[in-house]
């Protein structure tokens, strides 16, 4: 029973120690990555944007290459923060101010039970209320060993473990799904509308000319075509013939570059409507769900903030419709984007979004076409300003784009891509209802409140 759990100071059952102390001339564009205060978020490793080591200087700091299962915790800035190293995040090596737990006593303390008693909204507070300095608050291992642990039987911890990891496994296996999915109708994107592979085939099986700077392309196209291919020798397209007649068969020089016959180039601003919808005083709404740019990373909202109308802050004033893309204006290269599906009436994002509202429904079309990596980087070198480089949403607007002149090819990329987006989208929207009750249980089974029997059946409904 909970009365009957001691109570034993971090430091008796496990060690902190902080990451290595790289020099400014280690710090390289690729090659090992180094794991950062910045990259521990909300128990896991983002390591988008991550600095680099080279191997020889990453080996010389073999003592703080990382394992799986690994815990993390930041011990600056956001001191608290906790990640556990996951297989695929490997290989990565530790840099300094984040500390690495070693379990001393594994008889007594398991590591899953300990990963969750540091996730817990009450040790996170402890934690931060240990820290120190003004400009940035920092908290020291030996602080951290001070932190008392409630400690059932160890059967007990693994059980807890267990159930909160269940929630976790389906929350990372909705995350990785997301990710294909995503990939996914970004890749048939980039064939189509950028690469016009489509065209290429056909221009290949119909003997068309082919502009010169593509004729690097040509031997691994016809290499794709030719493996389709049912009989020896044959030409056949990869895409269904439906879908493939609905490209033309040549190309021709643009202002941009070769485009397909017929096809043109336009802007992002003809085929969607920017910042069309704005919050105004005669909206009749009691609450404001508002979403800050801070919160929003490579269309994930990690949190929204509710206000009592005339509470929320003056920025919320962007409203989203259902297939909206808003993006950041604001370090655009970053990569603050998301996609708005079926929004709630509440649902407010910051002026710092410019919000993207396709014309004939065309979303799924302007939504890759503006998030994409390269859009980022475009964006990113027309940004201004000091600290905060950030462009206009008229520049936005004036971005070209190009546009095929058949309406059904538009259509049938809807097609295609509509459905994985409202798909990633619900999974994540299952994976916040999945948090919620791991984030609802973690307290509640570590005070021994809750018992793991319950705990289990409340999991057993949900995964």
């Amino acid at each position: 029973m909970a009365n009957e759990w001691e109570f034993v100071k971090l430091g008796d059952l496990a060690a902190v120690r902080s990451g290595y102390a790289f020099k400014s001339k280690d710090w390289t564009d690729y090659g090992i990555p180094v794991v950062k205060i910045a990259n521990v978020k909300d128990g896991r490793l983002e390591m988008g944007g991550c600095s680099y080591v080279s191997s020889e200087v990453a080996a010389a700091a073999s003592e703080f290459n990382l394992n799986t299962g690994d815990i993390l915790i930041a011990m600056t800035g956001y001191i608290g923060d906790i990640a556990r190293v996951k297989a695929n995040d490997l290989p990565c090596v530790l840099n300094q101010r984040v500390g690495l737990f070693s379990i001393k006593h594994q008889t007594r303390l398991h590591d899953g039970y300990l990963f969750y008693f540091l996730r817990s909204t009450e040790t996170r507070k402890t934690i931060e209320g240990l820290g120190y300095g003004s400009a940035q608050p920092n908290v020291s291992p030996s602080l951290i060993h001070n932190v008392e642990v409630p400690l059932p039987p160890l059967k007990e911890q693994q059980a807890i473990a267990c159930i909160l990891g269940a929630l976790d496994d389906k929350i990372e296996l909705n995350r990785r799904m997301n990710r294909t999915l995503e990939a996914t109708a970004r890749a048939i994107f980039k064939s189509w509308f950028v690469d016009f592979d489509p065209v290429l085939d056909n221009a290949l099986v119909s003997e068309r000319p082919i502009p010169e700077s593509m004729r690097e392309r040509v031997a691994r196209r016809l290499e794709a075509i030719a493996s389709r291919s049912q009989r020896p020798g044959s030409l056949n397209r990869p895409l269904p013939a439906p879908i493939a007649d609905l490209f033309p068969d040549a190309f021709e020089e643009s202002e941009l570059d070769v485009i397909p016959k017929g096809w043109r180039v336009g802007k992002v601003g003809d085929l969607a409507e920017i910042n069309g919808w704005t919050l105004s005083k005669r909206d009749h709404l009691d609450e404001i769900d508002y979403i800050e740019i801070s919160e929003v990373m490579r269309g994930e909202i990690a949190n929204i903030t509710r206000y009592a109308r005339g509470c929320e802050p003056g920025r919320a004033r962007r409203r989203l419709r259902h297939g909206d893309t808003a993006i950041s204006t604001v370090r655009p290269d970053r990569r603050s984007y998301f996609l708005s599906i079926e929004p709630s009436p509440n649902l407010i994002a910051s002026t710092g979004f410019a919000v993207l509202t396709a014309k004939a429904e065309r979303w799924a079309f302007v939504h890759v076409l503006t998030t994409r990596d390269e859009f980022g980087l475009d964006l990113g070198r027309l940004a201004d300003g000091g600290a905060y480089p950030a462009v206009r949403p008229e520049v936005i607007g004036a971005r070209p784009a190009v546009v095929p002149a058949e309406e059904q090819v538009m259509s049938a990329f809807e097609d295609v891509a509509q459905p994985m987006l409202l798909r990633a989208d619900a999974a994540r929207k299952e994976s916040h209802t999945l948090a919620a009750v791991r984030d609802a249980l973690l307290p509640k089974l570590i005070s021994g409140e809750l018992q793991v029997p319950d705990a289990e059946r409340i999991v057993g409904r949900c995964v």
